[in-house]
């Protein structure tokens, strides 16, 4: 504690203070405020979660009021926490109407991976965002129809390209090729 009765963080170094002869005379004490240190510690292991976070669960916009959110791997209930937490977040500070999920890199789907899922969009929806579900593969398909899965209140599609029509249909945009195809 600081004379003022304030705690930090220190570095104590105590030695032995002894005469010529050998005999113990006392103690010196040497003590150095590791304060702003270990804040800097705190501070770097906070950025590392963070850009772990980002790594984990990427939220990009693609155009302005499109979020994506590529997935990959397995979802599980931790990292699909971190996912709601990040879009609902980014679609609030963005003002962003629409949500792309992207399930292409989602090897399997499973009943809980589906739940939670479906749990994201339902939270998406409820701060007034529309989602898309592209990546929809046929075995995926498949496997959500075979587990019972509802999925037919959600915009679904095949791959990224075609979801993304639909989220700039969305917002009453429309894509033009540069020979001037719709």
């Amino acid at each position: 504690m600081r004379k003022d009765g304030t705690r930090f963080w220190a570095s104590v170094v105590i030695t032995a203070l002894r005469d010529d002869k050998g005999n113990l005379r006392g103690f010196g004490k040497v003590t150095r405020d590791l304060s702003e240190r270990k804040h800097a510690e705190e501070k770097l292991k906070q950025q590392s979660r963070e850009i772990l976070e980002m790594a984990t669960v990427p939220v990009v916009q693609v155009w302005e009021g499109i979020l994506l959110v590529p997935l990959i791997g397995m979802l599980d209930s931790a990292r699909t926490q971190q996912l709601m937490e990040r879009l609902l977040q980014r679609l609030t500070e963005t003002s962003s109407p629409v949500a792309l999920l992207d399930i292409t890199g989602v090897p399997t789907i499973d009943t809980q991976t589906a739940q939670h899922l479906i749990e994201t969009i339902k939270a998406v929806r409820y701060i007034g965002a529309d989602v898309v579900l592209t990546g929809v593969r046929p075995a995926i398909a498949q496997t959500l129809v075979h587990l019972g899965v509802d999925l037919s209140h959600v915009t679904t599609r095949s791959s990224l390209a075609t979801g993304l029509r639909v989220a700039l249909g969305l917002l009453h945009l429309q894509v033009v090729a540069a020979n001037g195809n719709v």
